[in-house]
């Protein structure tokens, strides 16, 4: 299942849910690079730098279970996005503050990303009251 938003800049992203500098770790060497990261709707993006003109890379948050702290790092700011194919990105933020933000904001896209907009049980209980009353 592939999920990949179109080819946007930073500069096309306006109104991100957060956006700020983290370390990505790669997936070849598992170097951590610096990377302008991105989380709009229901992607995280990474970048090459605040300007960049092409995303490097993006996540579709439909296909995440989950973001948690990574317990085992040394970093306290370091943090791990699940996806449900059992991969995993991992970043890192400047402090366990920063990361408590990115948390935050990486989790509520995850939800809205996997919750549909049209809530039929609040539909049919709204239908229920109006018309069979009891």
């Amino acid at each position: 299942m592939s999920d990949k938003p179109p080819k946007i800049g930073v500069n096309g992203l306006t109104n991100p849910d957060k956006a700020g500098n983290l370390m990505r770790r790669t997936r070849i060497l598992g170097f951590m690079k610096s990377r302008w990261v991105v989380v709009k709707d229901k992607y995280l993006f990474w970048f090459m730098n605040d300007s960049s003109s092409d995303w490097e890379g993006s996540i579709s948050l439909k296909l995440a279970v989950g973001v948690r702290r990574d317990e085992g790092a040394t970093n306290p700011g370091q943090f791990v996005v699940s996806m449900k194919d059992g991969s995993a990105e991992t970043f890192q933020a400047d402090s366990a503050e920063e990361m408590e933000g990115w948390l935050r904001a990486v989790g509520r896209c995850i939800v809205r990303a996997n919750t549909s907009e049209w809530d039929d049980t609040s539909e049919r209980l709204e239908y229920k009251r109006i018309y069979c009353p009891p």
